[in-house]
């Protein structure tokens, strides 16, 4: 997913300003489809590890706490 600037812009967070042309674009979400298991073993891949995943009661979405 994709956020668009209407306007020229800034925000701040966490005391940093971002400056933002109108039409500009941020990615703010990737949405993949993976078991537990295979999201967890390519977490690995890359040097990191799972800490923590949160569910939805039937295990269809997950959210996964990288470290």
């Amino acid at each position: 997913m994709h956020l668009v600037s209407l306007c020229a812009q800034s925000a701040m967070v966490a005391g940093r300003s971002f400056h933002f042309h109108a039409g500009e674009s941020i990615h703010t979400e990737s949405s993949r489809k993976f078991e537990i298991a295979g999201f967890e073993a390519l977490v690995r891949e890359g040097g990191w590890r799972v800490g923590r995943v949160w569910t939805d009661a039937g295990a269809q979405l997950a959210i996964f706490g990288l470290l």
